[in-house]
């Protein structure tokens, strides 16, 4: 739903509603207090009125969105915490399936891969292939999948290893028509990565 521009104004015309709703509940006597409310409207206090639509209209929802999607240490700690404290809590109020929320098989597998051989049939039938090491990088969703392999080594025309390419500094392969993406523990021929 996020990948089209409609949905994305909805949920963020949904995600207003919610912060206003909020907003009223705990400020809304404090806030009404603020206005003079005679033959027309005046502010009492603007600069603190101004202030205050800043923070919540602008601050504490970029906050809220750092929060929720930053790649930190302490967002990842924290998101961890929470989750280990409230997964008690629902574990009763979620249906037993296998729902998961995970956009495509390959986001969810992908960042479990590296230090590992790779190797990927292309549509026209060719093999690209070497070691996926901490180096390397893939695209989730919503871009288009693609990897970059740090360390290329030449395919034979069955898909086995041959040998590093020389002064190689990594290759980029689209997935876009892959028809095969294949992880391997170690070498298929001697079970090292020699390079």
């Amino acid at each position: 739903h996020d990948r089209s521009v409609s949905g994305r104004i909805i949920q963020a015309l949904m995600i207003s509603v919610i912060l206003d709703a909020i907003y009223l509940i705990t400020l809304g006597t404090w806030l009404a207090s603020r206005f003079n409310l005679g033959s027309k409207l005046v502010l009492t206090d603007p600069v603190l009125v101004g202030m205050l639509a800043l923070g919540l209209a602008v601050i504490f929802p970029a906050i809220c969105a750092y929060v929720a999607y930053g790649e930190t240490r302490w967002t990842k700690a924290t998101s961890a915490r929470v989750r280990r404290f409230v997964s008690p809590l629902v574990k009763n109020l979620r249906p037993n399936t296998q729902y998961n929320a995970t956009p495509t098989a390959w986001d969810w597998i992908a960042g479990q891969q590296g230090d590992k051989w790779v190797r990927v049939l292309n549509d026209q039938g060719h093999w690209i292939g070497g070691w996926f090491s901490d180096r390397a990088f893939f695209s989730v969703y919503p871009e288009p999948r693609d990897l970059f392999i740090p360390i290329q080594w030449t395919m034979e025309v069955d898909g086995s290893f041959g040998k590093p390419v020389p002064n190689s500094a990594g290759v980029w392969v689209s997935l876009r028509n892959a028809q095969v993406v294949e992880w391997i523990d170690s070498h298929p021929t001697d079970g090292s990565k020699d390079q």
